[in-house]
C-alpha cells in the first residue's frame, strides 16, 4: 500500500473513533445528567391530576404545602450560603457557625415534618383506591 492510502485510512479510522466516542458521550450525559429531581410539591401536584374526584379536597392542602416548601427551601439555601461564607471569612467564628448549623437542622426537621403532615392529611382524606392511585403515581414520579 502506498503511504498516502495508509495516512487516509488512519485518519478515517481516527475520525470514526472520535465520532463514536462523542455519540456515546452524548448518550451517557443524557442518561446520567439529563434527569433532575423535581421538587416534591410538583410531584404531588402531578400525582393529584390523576384524582379528579378528590382534587378539590387536596388542592388547598397542596397549596399550603407548596408555600411552606418554597419558604423553607429559600431559608435553607440562604443558610447554606451563610455557612459557606462563614467558612471563607478570615477569622472563623465557631459560635456563629454552630448557631447557623442548628438553624439549618431545625429547618430540615421542619421540612420533613411538613412532608409527613401533608402525606398524612392526603392519606386520611382519600379512600383506599384513591390512595393507591395517588401514591402509585407519586412512586412513578420518583422513578422517572
Amino acid at each position: 500500500m502506498s503511504k498516502k492510502i495508509k495516512i487516509i485510512l488512519t485518519a478515517s479510522l481516527l475520525l470514526n473513533i472520535l465520532l463514536i466516542g462523542s455519540y456515546i458521550g452524548m448518550i451517557v450525559k443524557k442518561q446520567w445528567h439529563g434527569h433532575h429531581r423535581a421538587p416534591l410539591h410538583i410531584k404531588f401536584s402531578n400525582s393529584l391530576k390523576h384524582l379528579p374526584s378528590a382534587q378539590q379536597q387536596l388542592k388547598e392542602k397542596l397549596q399550603v404545602f407548596q408555600q411552606q416548601e418554597t419558604i423553607n427551601h429559600k431559608k435553607i439555601k440562604q443558610l447554606y450560603s451563610d455557612i459557606f461564607n462563614l467558612l471563607l471569612e478570615p477569622v472563623f467564628d465557631s459560635d456563629l457557625y454552630e448557631e447557623k448549623n442548628q438553624q439549618l437542622m431545625q429547618l430540615k426537621q421542619q421540612k420533613h415534618s411538613s412532608i409527613k403532615n401533608f402525606t398524612q392529611k392526603a392519606a386520611s382524606s382519600l379512600n383506599q383506591q384513591q390512595r393507591k392511585t395517588f401514591f402509585g403515581n407519586l412512586k412513578k414520579c420518583n422513578q422517572n
